[in-house]
């Protein structure tokens, strides 16, 4: 997200975090950047406890185990749901990656 507001990839500061697999900054050279400059027309910040809570749902609803990349995606859509309101709307929810005593402890969480 930093990169993007950036225009140019740049150096975050990495923490830990439910969703490995988006956590830190964008390698230098990277083929996928400038794709998702072009097709990147928004942004959504979410916290651990709602990476866990989007977690839990999948799970509930789903009755999927899933990484936090997936919980991510979920609650993006989550905190921005009353713009899309009447609207057919798709999260991909990929990413089934993860030790299930990390799952148990993140769903617990939340």
């Amino acid at each position: 997200m930093r990169a993007l507001e950036a225009g140019q990839i740049i150096d975050v500061a990495e923490s830990p975090t439910l969703s490995d697999s988006t956590a830190g900054a964008v390698e230098p050279g990277s083929v996928t950047f400038p794709v998702c400059q072009s097709v990147i027309d928004q942004t959504v910040s979410v916290s651990e406890s709602e990476i866990a809570a989007a977690m839990r749902s999948i799970a509930a609803t789903e009755h999927w185990i899933v990484e936090g990349a997936a919980g991510v995606a979920l609650a993006g859509l989550t905190k921005v749901a009353d713009a899309y309101r009447g609207q057919k709307v798709a999260v991909v929810l990929c990413g089934r990656n993860i030790a299930l005593e990390t799952f148990l402890d993140a769903i617990g969480r939340a």
